[in-house]
């Protein structure tokens, strides 16, 4: 009986425990800490279940439904518990989904960079190197993933150029260059009949003025293989078109005539605007 109470107390003399247990203890001492590992937990099932927990489609635009207030507000109602933004899509929603792009974006960026980092910390200090182009590539992508997701659900006619001027495919090169030193417009759709031939982008201008004997006139110069969108294409499509095509400006076109044109630079103050008028 005495030997038994002896060992029954050395089991339980601290020196015994595991120290994984003790880590454990002073996490749960630690408030901050605990706060601070339950928003993460929440985030995470947030971004794992978002199919089940998302009220409506995050892309789904209505305009009859078009910035609601949150439920607490005045005209709120239990449809939309956050409200919705100018395009009438489920802030809520939104959020959601936008948890998730976050969370894989940041397991990315985070494991292959702490990957490469600690190979090349025991074995060879070049992959250090990658991981450190790994980490600001990653960064680079997750500014892509917040503008296409901040594009999902807006239709192309929301953001496209419709002051704009175009060419001739019998034009001159000087015609170019006239227009060009006029305005802001860098690249130009040249039209026969009203229709899309091509475009003439500023450097295919710079290069014909070169060469003036082989490039004539613009219908010469121009790339005659361009993308096109509708007005009622969404722009996250329309976006992965112009990365795609590595170009500047998509002609907007309805029954094959030209109607408007989309552009990065277009794209992005029609985001920076939206993102104002939020605030």
């Amino acid at each position: 009986m005495l030997t038994s109470s002896a060992n029954s107390k050395r089991s339980k003399h601290p020196e015994d425990r595991h120290p994984f247990l003790d880590q454990l203890e002073q996490l749960w001492r630690n408030k901050t800490a605990v706060a601070g590992l339950i928003v993460i937990t929440l985030f995470v099932l947030t971004a794992v279940l978002a199919p089940i927990l998302s009220p409506h489609n995050p892309v789904e635009a209505s305009l009859y439904d078009k910035i609601k207030p949150p439920i607490w507000a005045e005209g709120g109602t239990w449809k939309n518990i956050l409200g919705t933004d100018d395009l009438g899509r489920d802030i809520l929603s939104r959020l959601v989904h936008g948890a998730r792009v976050s969370l894989l974006v940041a397991l990315a960026t985070v494991g292959i960079a702490v990957f490469f980092g600690v190979i090349g910390l025991f074995y060879n200090p070049f992959l250090m190197i990658i991981a450190l182009f790994v980490w600001f590539g990653a960064s680079q992508e997750a500014s892509a993933a917040k503008l296409q997701s901040a594009v999902d659900g807006v239709p192309v006619q929301q953001a496209m150029l419709t002051d704009f001027r175009t060419l001739d495919r019998n034009d001159s090169l000087d015609r170019a260059v006239e227009l060009t030193l006029a305005g802001s417009q860098k690249d130009f759709p040249v039209v026969d009949n009203g229709r899309v031939e091509g475009i003439l982008t500023q450097d295919d201008l710079m290069k014909a003025l070169l060469d003036r004997d082989r490039y004539p006139t613009v219908s010469s110069a121009i790339q005659h293989k361009v993308e096109a969108v509708e007005p009622f294409d969404m722009l996250d499509a329309a976006f992965d078109k112009l990365k795609d095509c590595n170009c500047h400006t998509l002609p907007v076109t309805r029954d094959s005539r030209l109607v408007g044109l989309l552009t990065m630079n277009n794209l992005s103050e029609y985001l920076r605007f939206r993102a104002a008028v939020a605030n």
